[in-house]
């Protein structure tokens, strides 16, 4: 797995003038975050906990180049001009004041399959220089990932027919970050089961519930109803059992592993895949 390109705001860092040099500090983090008690249920829900951050360093010399052209300017003062203009975009461009950052990659997987990427960071520390010359600095910036993952940048969908169903998920790591929308053309209690972990969910549609649009958000535990006109928080006629991780989705674990059986209806998955 390579990186092809690194964003700061949808920025790409490397330029003419920045010799960026992508690399990562690969570490097992732990998870933060505790679970819950859902009221009326029994025992805890799994919460789907943000892992504890992690570091990213990459090294980025910065020269005297144009940054469109990457043409050096002639002479010493315009040099030294030109440099420190260089040196204040980069520092511009990672430190924003008073909010994170969305840091994006671009990955490269061996198969050739491209993934677009992100989390939310922060840099931690100053910019210091480390000056080669008079118009050429090095330094290392320390970006620090508010939850020790990277997502896809796009929300997953699929529709789940009666039957069984595989899900393919990407990423390196389990995902539970996932909602279905229902619907059924009948009355009757309409089951969603994860083959692979044992965990199932239930919703007792009435004749008065047809025709409108439930979603279950499994990493929030939250069960809302849409008639089409008004969103009703509906807890009461949905249940749920098995593992406490709350239909926890597994990453490219082959043809098989993410079947889903759904006994009516309609259900549509949204998700995002979770790389580590």
């Amino acid at each position: 797995m390579t990186w092809d390109t690194l964003t700061v705001d949808g920025v790409d860092l490397a330029r003419p003038d920045r010799i960026v040099e992508t690399f990562q500090v690969g570490a097992t983090t732990s998870w933060r975050g505790s679970n819950y008690t859902v009221p009326g249920k029994s025992g805890t829900v799994w919460v789907e906990k943000p892992r504890d951050t992690v570091t990213i360093p990459l090294g980025v010399t910065v020269t005297c180049a144009d940054p469109e052209t990457g043409v050096d300017p002639s002479g010493l003062d315009a040099k030294i001009a030109q440099f420190n203009q260089n040196w204040n975009d980069l520092v511009s461009l990672v430190k924003p004041r008073r909010r994170q950052i969305a840091l994006g990659k671009r990955i490269s997987l061996p198969d050739g399959v491209e993934h677009e990427v992100f989390d939310a960071a922060e840099l931690a520390g100053p910019v210091a220089q480390s000056r080669l010359n008079a118009y050429t600095a090095r330094t290392v910036l320390n970006f620090e990932l508010e939850d020790g993952c990277w997502f896809d940048n796009d929300i997953s969908t699929h529709t789940l027919v009666t039957g069984a169903n595989y899900v393919p998920v990407s990423g390196t790591t389990d995902t539970s970050s996932l909602k279905v929308d229902l619907l059924v053309s009948a009355a009757g209690t309409q089951t969603l089961t994860n083959e692979s972990t044992g965990v199932s969910f239930s919703y007792v549609w009435t004749a008065s519930r047809v025709g409108h649009t439930v979603t279950v958000d499994a990493a929030n535990f939250t069960v809302r109803r849409f008639d089409g006109v008004s969103l009703f928080t509906s807890l009461s006629p949905f249940s749920h059992a098995g593992d406490a991780r709350f239909m926890v989705l597994d990453p490219d674990a082959g043809e098989g592993t993410n079947e889903l059986t759904l006994n009516m209806g309609t259900a549509t998955l949204s998700y995002r895949g979770a790389w580590l």
